[in-house]
């Protein structure tokens, strides 16, 4: 198996398509800040390394939390950043650790503990449709 490290835990460089995803989607300056400040946290605690992929040296490839925002963008159609933001955080094995996280960020959060929940129990039933959205991108995605 490959270690890859060349990930520099910004998005626009770790993935220019999800970039320009998110631009062409419309999502705001503000939405887009917000995301790319969130992709840091997976990125800081090894939530875009997938040791147990294989992959050849040195070749780069779009990392987890950016795969599953393209799938939701692309296939689900979400235009809610607050979803994507959920896709980003379930990469991380790390509780946000923040003072005072805003609203949005605190609605990301729990969506994201939705989610997880759904992955350890494998009931959807119960779950919004952006839960259901994002356990079926992260399905997908494995």
């Amino acid at each position: 198996m490959t270690e890859f490290t060349g990930y520099t835990g910004e998005l626009a460089q770790d993935s220019p398509a999800l970039a320009q995803a998110l631009r062409r989607a419309s999502f705001s300056q503000l939405e887009r800040s917000w995301l790319a400040d969130l992709y840091t946290l997976p990125a800081i605690h090894g939530g875009l390394e997938e040791p147990e992929l294989r992959r050849e040296p040195g070749v780069r490839y779009n990392p987890r939390p950016a795969r599953l925002c393209q799938l939701l963008l692309q296939e689900g159609k979400v235009r809610q950043a607050e979803e994507l933001a959920a896709a980003i955080l379930l990469c991380s094995d790390r509780e946000l650790d923040c003072r005072s996280p805003s609203a949005q960020t605190r609605s990301a959060s729990s969506l994201r503990q939705e989610v997880r929940g759904v992955l350890t129990s494998k009931n959807a039933a119960r779950a919004s449709l952006p839960g259901q959205r994002i356990a079926l991108a992260s399905a997908l995605d494995t």
